[in-house]
């Protein structure tokens, strides 16, 4: 069968990605409700906090509990799918438990799976160069590209078994796994660099103490 991805066995499906999300937009303007930076109060997730791989930690900006609850519909939760809905079209990410409860931005879209499709999967699948370009083809393009609820709902989806679901989520997962650790690794490596590198070369912390410093960084 001939689908937006190729050529894949007969006995796969493909639908409208509306028909196994719902797909829900951020507000139209939330600017009045963030609070100051730094500010404590509930997350709001942009698209600043949707990498490749995972949902951030922590949110650059927030707003206040009574916000957050007149803000109730956007809220996401821990296994929902959010991606980005202007700018990088197609960039997703899984909501973790530790952003259970976050309020949606403006500039990206919460995406609820309704049937038994694996998230891993759909992760995947919204990740693959076919489904990207077509996803940049049909968005609407003016100062920046926008991904609209409609167009998003129009994907065609292929749904492949789900013996074959869980085994892309769990390969290419764990793959993502190692990625994050080695990126976690080169981003300590380089703080440690951009540290020393003054103190070195100035001979700060060479003086007797060149042994220790390899072995530090060995």
């Amino acid at each position: 069968m001939e689908t937006v991805i190729g050529p894949v066995p007969d006995s796969w499906r493909q639908l409208p990605f509306g028909e196994v999300a719902n797909i829900q937009a951020g507000p139209a303007n939330i600017k009045s409700d963030l609070l100051p930076l730094g500010e404590a109060g509930v997350p709001v997730l942009t698209p600043s906090e949707i990498s490749w791989f995972r949902v951030t930690r922590e949110a650059a900006r927030s707003v206040s509990p009574q916000a957050a609850k007149r803000l109730q519909r956007y809220r996401v939760r821990a296994g929902d799918l959010v991606c980005v809905r202007t700018g990088d079209l197609g960039r997703a990410a899984l909501v973790g438990p530790e952003n259970d409860g976050w309020v949606l931005g403006t500039s990206c879209l919460r995406l609820r799976l309704v049937n038994s499709v694996n998230s891993g999967y759909v992760l995947q699948y919204l990740r693959h160069p076919q489904v990207r370009a077509w996803i940049k083809g049909n968005a609407k393009f003016s100062t920046i590209p926008s991904l609209s609820t409609q167009v998003l709902g129009d994907l065609p989806f292929v749904a492949a078994p789900l013996s074959v679901q869980s085994a892309v989520s769990d390969i290419l997962g764990a793959l993502e796994e190692k990625i994050a650790a080695h990126s976690q690794l080169i981003r300590e490596c380089e703080r440690l660099h951009e540290w020393l590198l003054p103190r070195l070369v100035s001979g700060e912390l060479l003086e007797g103490g060149s042994s220790v410093i390899r072995d530090e960084t060995s």
